[in-house]
């Protein structure tokens, strides 16, 4: 998904799934994780320029949309829902 929408590196592994809105197609970004001596931390943009939106493109939105009804399935099957 980093690849297709143009983001930092460090993005997409700040990203909850509250900030994927697949009605729309629109990822916000809030956090991005920074590496340091323990790993890794979530940090949020340093300035307001870096909490942006990106609007996917169609493919990622129905690759996106596919994979989360894939996931209500699946949960549905294993008596999760």
């Amino acid at each position: 998904m980093a690849l297709v929408t143009g983001m930092r590196p460090s993005e997409p592994f700040g990203l909850c799934s509250e900030d994927v809105d697949l009605k729309i197609g629109i990822i916000r970004i809030r956090n991005s994780v920074v590496r340091d001596k323990e790993g890794g931390r979530p940090r949020e943009p340093k300035t307001d320029r870096g909490k942006q939106s990106i609007r996917m493109a169609l493919h990622t939105l129905h690759v996106l949309q596919t994979c989360k009804v894939g996931q209500a399935t699946e949960l549905i099957e294993a008596g999760g829902a």
